[in-house]
């Protein structure tokens, strides 16, 4: 399959066709691919999303994301939310969203499926803030394995949600998931 390295509009049909085309090379027997088309619009969106695709591990040691395309063909990201972190650490979160993630950006095909590699292979962790009483209060993705260059060479520039490990002494509140490969 020819996959383009230049940031440009993605069609929902040629997001469709990459995202299946990759789930199924990689075989991933532990991970549900659920895609809708035409979802429903959120009247609080600034922007209106025409393809959703989920990729939804059956445990929560497997990183959980989706992606959604705009009408413009941008795409946006979602990677792991509060509620499956919070229970991971056994605490409690206040309202579930996404752990990390950005709005809809113009990417290349090859930027998104490299996202989603690093995703699946486990090389995307999270670190998670708990307070004792209050839970789950903040977190952040880190790049465990990787090159965030590498990952903007290929066509991915929305790279700030994703930061470098920090090599400080272990803070008590701070926790590093990291996720196990799909398989």
């Amino acid at each position: 399959m020819d996959v383009k390295t230049a940031a440009e509009a993605i069609s929902p049909e040629r997001a469709k066709e990459l995202l299946t085309h990759w789930f199924h090379q990689r075989g991933a027997r532990t991970v549900a691919f659920v895609q809708e088309e035409n979802p429903q619009p959120d009247p609080d969106a600034r922007y209106t999303v025409v393809y959703e695709a989920r990729f939804k591990p059956s445990v929560l040691d497997q990183a959980q994301v989706e992606i959604w395309v705009t009408h413009d063909g941008e795409v946006a990201i979602g990677f792991e939310t509060t509620a499956r972190i919070a229970e991971r650490l056994g605490t409690k979160s206040g309202r579930d969203r996404f752990a990390a993630g950005h709005e809809p950006a113009r990417m290349s095909e090859a930027g998104m499926l490299a996202l989603l590699d690093l995703i699946a292979n486990g090389d995307l962790a999270i670190v998670a803030i708990v307070v004792p009483l209050l839970g789950l209060t903040g977190t952040e993705a880190v790049l465990l394995r990787g090159d965030l260059d590498a990952l903007k060479s290929l066509g991915y520039s929305p790279t700030d949600w994703i930061r470098k490990p920090r090599t400080r002494k272990s803070i008590p509140s701070r926790h590093l998931l990291k996720f196990q490969p799909w398989h």
